[in-house]
């Protein structure tokens, strides 16, 4: 879903052949927050080992740093967008921003999101890739679920989007 890309040596797999890791295989979480988080949610629901065994909607929904963008896709930011079924549904690679990153817009931009859903539509599927693309493998130009390109450079604990420097990267089911 990225380019550029290789010219194929043999044909791509179909989505039923593309293995969706378990828990025991999922990627190391990858970035500079990742210890930190891993401290401060060593159990439970919200731990990067329980989210990696459950749906995007729940672990995003667990994370305690995402809450406003768990809010936004589930309807309780404005009743009138819910699209954990569509995010459920994926493959999807979800930069999903945190409330720190929710904290530092200017309130009008705020209050649009909850009360126009016109303008959170756009903005919740921007922050959403089609694919399953690890933290290792995430590198390249690709469009969102909106119609526009992000660009995601580095890797590992180095990725950048847009720019903007991911805290942590890890799987979920």
């Amino acid at each position: 879903y990225a380019e550029p890309t290789p010219e194929p040596t043999e044909p791509a797999p179909t989505t039923t052949a593309v293995p969706v890791p378990t828990s025991t295989e999922v990627p190391d979480p990858q970035g500079p927050g990742c210890d930190a988080y891993r401290q401060e949610v060593p159990t439970g629901p919200g731990s990067i080992d329980s989210m990696a065994t459950q749906t995007g909607s729940q672990a995003i929904a667990n994370n305690p740093d995402l809450s406003t963008f768990s809010a936004a896709i589930s309807g309780q930011l404005n009743p009138d967008i819910n699209i954990v079924s569509v995010l459920d549904n994926g493959p999807y690679v979800v930069f999903a921003p945190t409330d720190a990153a929710f904290a530092k817009l200017d309130p009008k931009t705020l209050q649009a999101l909850k009360t126009d859903p016109v303008v959170l539509l756009p903005t919740l599927f921007y922050h959403m890739v089609l694919g399953y693309l690890g933290p290792k493998d995430v590198a390249g130009t690709m469009p969102t679920q909106d119609g526009r390109l992000v660009t995601v450079t580095g890797e590992g604990g180095d990725i950048k989007v847009n720019d903007n420097r991911v805290v942590c990267a890890y799987t979920s089911r």
